[in-house]
């Protein structure tokens, strides 16, 4: 991972294990669920995993950073720059996707300083299991607590 060393502590979060998000999201609708607070860290790399079971048909239809300004969502826009990353092909299995923001690409001006990851798949012929993990490193605050990360899961 570029600029990491190895003196960066790393903070590996599931955000899902093994979902099935067929004609769903990650986060089965819910608009608070699953957000990171950046003040916590420089990066954030989030990791998307096609499950053992997929469509062969299907593919992933969203897959990209949206930001907001509290905890539940709130106000929420997209990313910018864009890191964003849309698939037109059908996904296999064990496909991975790594999607990496970092707290300069947030709006934190106005207070948008959340971020999560959004990954779906609109159309829903079977099952399409992904598992995503958020991995959190340039902890800002050597003593916080590391619960304050374990709050997506």
């Amino acid at each position: 991972m570029p600029g990491m060393q190895l003196s960066d502590e790393v903070v590996i979060v599931d955000i899902q294990d093994l979902l099935d998000i067929g004609g769903t999201d990650i986060h089965n609708g819910v608009a608070a669920a699953n957000w990171v607070d950046m003040a916590l860290c420089d990066r954030i790399l989030f990791v998307v995993e096609v499950g053992p079971t997929w469509n062969a048909a299907d593919q992933l239809d969203t897959l990209h950073i949206m930001q907001a300004n509290t905890a539940a969502g709130g106000a929420t826009k997209a990313l910018l720059p864009a890191v964003n990353l849309n698939q037109t092909a059908a996904n296999t299995t064990g496909e991975r996707f790594g999607l990496e923001v970092t707290a300069a690409h947030c709006d934190t001006e106005n207070g948008f300083h959340w971020v999560r990851l959004e990954c779906g798949e609109v159309g829903d012929t079977g099952v399409d299991e992904v598992r995503a993990t958020a991995i959190c490193y340039g902890r800002r605050y050597q003593g916080d607590n590391l619960s304050n990360f374990t709050q997506l899961a």
